[in-house]
């Protein structure tokens, strides 16, 4: 085994270590970014484990020897033998064989590399349990090379992933790129090009009245995203990119405004805008919202080569998201477009797009939605080239606390009815049916979960129990992974929902009940079962399953054992208070940093207990002092409890849903 000339290779034999330890040779072969990265990580890992020296040389051929991991791809590694998979560029397998002081650790792909690299380390007791170092659990062991480790695994899905959304800084958003693949996830999605408004959300502070109004520099957020992309591929992710805005293009307006309003003539351009209620102008006067008159080929022309000249401009792009205006009922109305459904126009669209990307050479994937209106499939279009797409399935206004139920897939259609469609609350897993038997091509959900979801379960045991019950159930729906579209601090009071989905994602089969124990160990220390059991009395408390369900206003009945369990509930935390006191001191800095946040978590749940108290008994004036102390509270501790808590997206969520009158401005984001 000769080293490259750059590096040089020490010799176990009679080299001085500490406490007899070995020095352990970390071994590549792949000339990779993402495989070098791979061997980094371990050989940090590893170092900050045994105290001892690791090393990461590179040669040019596979030999096995004493002392020593190798890292990297299958096909590199001596053709290691890996479990059997569709593609192994989009799909994850992986094998480590270590024993007897020496192994492999491989990938069909760099990235799998990597998440083999993640898995053991994991297997020698290594724990992320929230994005930052302050979520890394590294364990001390003397000699990692005595323990044997066999691992042979694909990945339940090939989706496994997240998406910007909320309020982040570029921070956040690099910290949850870098936790993706120690929980076995494999892709990141940057929506509206360079997600311009998630981090506008964040340095405009747009959740405090005085700034509402405050926009950032465009150029700042394709700053932010350039170093997103950065990461992504640092680490061989699966890259998605775009969304809605793609109708914006043909006007000549920046997709990425999200919901400012625009005052413009367009001049002759007008015709290709949706005739909706008798006009054609922008819909509620914002660019995103706004559908074009898509029976016309002109406007279809225009959409496929903005999309064609994208793709052309940005090859790191793994997967280009192509979807209509965002919302629903104001699709155009002129005679033309009534003759068919909105999806039978852009499936139009998709095999014209197919075949602009075709005429070019371009390999790119191309992701199409089925979403609001879009739920009903065609009458009469058909996807020309499957190959080229992947259906995403976002049922918007389905529940997040009843998992998936196969037997929806049966259920009738309902009619549809241009612009005049109702979206009960329910799975829409008949609408997925319905579209299956149009395209039977890769797919994926884009989940919602955890951009309002979490929050009404702040104990945050319900919604982890309803993703464990989701997971198995995707397989037999038909669906080919998960892209979560969500905040990205969803670590409050724990991290357990946000673990277990990367954890089934990669294996749908995982014992709930011993993968909750497993993360409550890592993430709370010797106390950790009291931990559990506290935050499962704080979800029960808080009745998730109704909770989701209720809107102020509304003149559904409360039942009586809602404001009852309330306040249950503040006996409860009054309780709990001196276990997380005496926790706040634990010698490992991550157990008691899960502690200090679930300090701050025990003073959001009470003041929330009393706000929804008065909410529920009293009405909204009496309930208002107790959401403003809520606010308060959120809004001062935010500069400590960033990392975990997504404040804007919070408060948005419950003056939304509690109708606090002060704050509907922005209602409509």
């Amino acid at each position: 085994m000769e080293p490259t000339r750059d590096m040089h290779l020490p010799s176990t034999e009679g080299a001085p270590h500490r406490a007899g330890r070995a020095i352990i040779r970390i071994a590549t072969v792949d000339d990779d970014a993402t495989v070098r990265f791979a061997a980094q990580e371990l050989e940090r890992c590893l170092q900050a484990m045994t105290g001892a020296t690791a090393v990461h040389v590179r040669t040019d051929a596979y030999a096995p020897q004493p002392e020593t991991l190798w890292v990297g791809t299958a096909a590199a590694l001596g053709g290691i033998e890996l479990p059997r998979v569709d593609n192994p560029e989009l799909d994850d397998a992986i094998a480590i064989a270590v024993e007897d002081r020496r192994g492999v650790i491989a990938g069909a792909n760099p990235r799998a590399a990597l998440i083999a690299v993640y898995r053991y380390l994991f297997e020698l007791g290594c724990r992320w349990v929230r994005p930052g170092a302050d979520g890394e659990l590294i364990p001390q062991i003397d000699d990692p090379l005595t323990q044997d480790v066999r691992v042979s695994e694909a990945p339940s899905y090939r989706h496994r992933g997240l998406a910007i959304e909320g309020a982040c800084s570029c921070e956040h958003v690099i910290d949850l790129i870098d936790w993706l693949p120690k929980v076995g996830m494999n892709t990141y999605f940057i929506e509206y090009f360079a997600g311009y408004i998630f981090y506008n959300n964040w340095y405009s502070q747009r959740h405090l009245p005085a700034r509402r109004k405050d926009l950032m520099p465009e150029e700042r957020a394709n700053e932010f995203a350039e170093c997103a992309i950065e990461q992504i591929k640092r680490r061989g992710l699966l890259f998605h990119r775009a969304g809605h805005g793609w109708t914006c293009i043909p006007l000549g307006i920046t997709p990425d405004l999200w919901d400012e309003h625009i005052e413009r003539d367009f001049g002759d351009m007008t015709q290709y805008l949706a005739l909706y209620e008798g006009e054609r102008k922008l819909y509620l006067g914002i660019p995103r919202r706004t559908n074009l008159c898509y029976s016309q080929p002109e406007v279809r022309r225009m959409v496929v080569e903005g999309i064609v000249d994208y793709a052309r401009a940005h090859p790191e792009v793994d997967y280009l998201h192509f979807w209509l205006a965002d919302g629903s009922n104001h699709y155009c109305e002129c005679d033309e477009c009534r003759k068919a459904r909105p999806s039978d126009f852009y499936v139009m669209m998709l095999n014209e797009l197919d075949e602009a990307l075709t005429a070019e050479g371009s390999p790119n994937r191309i992701v199409f939605l089925i979403y609001l209106d879009l739920l009903w499939p065609p009458e009469r279009e058909t996807i020309a080239n499957p190959d080229r797409f992947v259906m995403m399935f976002a049922p918007l206004h389905r529940s997040y606390y009843d998992p998936f139920d196969p037997a929806g897939m049966a259920e009738p259609m309902p009619e549809f009815v241009l612009n005049g469609l109702e979206f009960p609350r329910n799975q829409n897993l008949h609408q997925l049916a319905a579209w299956q038997r149009v395209f039977d091509g890769d797919s994926f959900i884009f989940d919602y979960r955890f951009m309002w979801g979490q929050y009404d379960d702040p104990g945050y045991m319900a919604i982890a129990a309803t993703i464990a019950g989701d997971m198995p159930v995707m397989s037999q729906i038909g669906l080919n992974g998960m892209v979560s579209d969500q905040s990205q601090r969803v670590f409050l009071p724990s991290g357990l929902p946000m673990t277990l989905m990367g954890r089934m994602l990669w294996d749908s089969g995982l014992d709930y009940a011993a993968a909750t124990d497993d993360y409550f160990a890592a993430a709370f220390g010797p106390e950790w079962r009291g931990c559990r059991e506290y935050l499962e009395c704080l979800s029960q408390g808080f009745e998730p399953q109704w909770l989701s369900t209720y809107q102020a206003g509304s003149a559904a009945p409360v039942p009586e054992r809602v404001v009852e369990r309330l306040g249950t509930l503040r006996t409860v935390i009054a309780a709990f208070r001196p276990v997380i006191e005496r926790n706040l001191a634990l010698p490992s800095r991550v157990q008691a940093r899960s502690w200090e946040y679930l300090s701050f978590h025990a003073d959001v749940c009470l003041l929330l207990s009393h706000a929804l108290d008065a909410q529920l008994t009293s009405g909204a004036d009496a309930a208002a002092p107790h959401w403003r102390q809520l606010e308060r509270l959120v809004i001062e501790r935010e500069r400590d409890t960033n990392q975990v808590f997504d404040v804007f997206l919070f408060l948005l969520s419950i003056r939304r849903k509690y109708r606090i009158p002060e704050f509907t401005a922005l209602e409509d984001m």
